[in-house]
């Protein structure tokens, strides 16, 4: 896993939280990319963006995350998934958390993906919402 901080937030911090939240997906050939967002929070995965022309990464990268969070005055946020009546409902406290809990979510995407399984918001969300208690139960 490559990780790429361009965001306000300390590099230190990002490589811990992002390395945190990779712990039961297969982040191998992935790059990470965390940004700056006027939003809370934003996210996304490309899947083979080895092969593309208008994404370049290292040869070494299969699959492309971008993470985008907001300034610290954007949180507490309470988020439910629009449009999905049985995503879970939940508040992220804090910059870290929202963190966390995007990276596993774009990162369950990666494993879906990588394992030929249909791609779920809702077992993406279930898995971020996991690695969120994981988190809190450390800190």
């Amino acid at each position: 896993m490559r990780i790429k901080n361009t965001s306000r937030y300390p590099n230190g911090d990002i490589l811990r939280l992002v390395e945190f939240a990779s712990k039961g997906t297969s982040s191998e050939r992935v790059e990470i990319h965390v940004k700056n967002s006027k939003w809370a929070f934003a996210g996304r995965a490309w899947h083979d963006v080895g092969n593309s022309s208008i994404i370049k990464v290292d040869d070494k990268i299969d699959d492309l995350i971008v993470v985008r969070i907001g300034s610290p005055d954007k949180f507490p946020m309470t988020f439910k998934y629009p449009g999905l009546k049985r995503a879970p409902k939940y508040t992220l406290n804090n910059w870290k958390e929202a963190i966390v809990s995007l990276t596993a979510h774009e990162l369950y995407h990666i494993k879906q993906r990588r394992t030929r399984k249909r791609a779920s918001e809702i077992k993406a969300e279930t898995w971020a919402m996991k690695k969120l208690k994981e988190y809190r139960n450390i800190v």
